[in-house]
């Protein structure tokens, strides 16, 4: 593949200089970018993939650190293409390939678990920027993907039985531990402002709903009673919540607390919380083989990833490849 080499220039007052190119006044002439053995990456090739990340960058950066990190984005974007072209050269002399046939049943696998038609799924790679036939491109380059690792590297896996059941058993666990809490509070507010005097009223308030509570009065029966109007409705329970759910205060307070016990006063930005743990269910509804067998193709995918990427690097290593970026 030869293509000419060009340049990419933005005409401005200041002189000469290479922009995003979503850019006013872009203009792009075609570029050799990259050299890999007798193949080539082109500049196009790395600002089609380049445009949908720039709408991620925070509008807030400034210009300096904006054009950092555009000049990183190209540079991660090149290093991919740099391996697929690599891959593609391993597929070639490899002749590995996937048939359409391969692809078509790919495709129907994923309407079947994820319950879509031809419609839905079409919907589905719209909202994310993507046509039928760059989806069935990209499933293409996956299955090659699995094809080479199969071939090239599963045979090169570093885990041993004793290695897997050891890291099954220490995920186990850590799951085990992640639970959702079940809570009641009462809730006496605070204006952002308010004098010190209300400030230390309401405090007041919840120490002693908090020292009633713990001498065993009903805990709902105390927010109807003695709480702010917003809690005492209902007794001041919130139902089940996980952690990120709520106020990081009030979400470490009910999170330590055992089940039963009634824990505070809790200042979070809206005043002065008393909290009583109702009952912690644990996320995990799978069982412990499916946990476990989940756990060993997890731990399996992401060796197989490393190894993968060690494979590439290596190719690289014995391959020609030259960078104009």
């Amino acid at each position: 593949m030869r293509a000419a080499l060009a340049v990419v220039l933005f005409l401005s007052t200041s002189g000469v200089r290479a922009v995003e190119p979503t850019a006013p006044g872009y203009r792009e002439v075609e570029r050799v970018v990259a050299v890999v053995n007798d193949d080539v990456v082109l500049l196009s090739e790395v600002e089609e993939q380049l445009v949908p990340l720039l709408g991620t960058l925070p509008p807030s950066l400034k210009d300096q650190e904006r054009q950092k990190r555009v000049a990183e984005m190209r540079k991660d974007i090149l290093e991919g293409l740099i391996a697929d072209r690599l891959l593609q050269q391993q597929v070639e002399e490899l002749q590995v390939d996937v048939t359409s046939d391969e692809i078509d049943r790919a495709i129907q696998e994923v309407k079947n678990q994820n319950r879509l038609d031809d419609e839905g799924l079409k919907q589905a790679l719209a909202q994310q920027g993507m046509t039928m036939n760059s989806y069935r491109e990209t499933m293409r380059k996956q299955m090659l993907k699995a094809k080479i690792i199969n071939l090239k590297v599963r045979s090169k896996l570093s885990l041993t039985d004793k290695d897997i059941e050891s890291a099954v058993a220490r995920r186990a666990r850590l799951q085990k531990e992640e639970f959702k809490v079940h809570a009641r509070h009462a809730l006496f507010a605070v204006p952002e402002g308010a004098p010190a005097e209300q400030e230390a009223q309401q405090k007041a308030r919840a120490e002693e709903l908090l020292k009633r509570a713990k001498a065993g009065e009903d805990f709902p029966t105390l927010v109807r009673t003695l709480s702010d109007p917003a809690t005492a409705s209902n007794g001041g329970d919130l139902g089940f919540f996980k952690r990120g759910d709520i106020m990081p205060a009030f979400e470490q307070a009910a999170f330590s607390t055992p089940p039963g016990e009634v824990t505070g006063p809790v200042r979070t930005p809206l005043g002065w919380h008393v909290i009583q743990v109702v009952e912690r269910k644990s996320l995990e509804t799978r069982s412990k083989d499916q946990i476990r067998d989940d756990l060993r193709e997890q731990l399996i995918n992401e060796e197989l990833e490393r190894a993968f990427k060690r494979y590439i690097s290596e190719l690289r290593k014995d391959a020609h490849v030259e960078v104009r970026l």
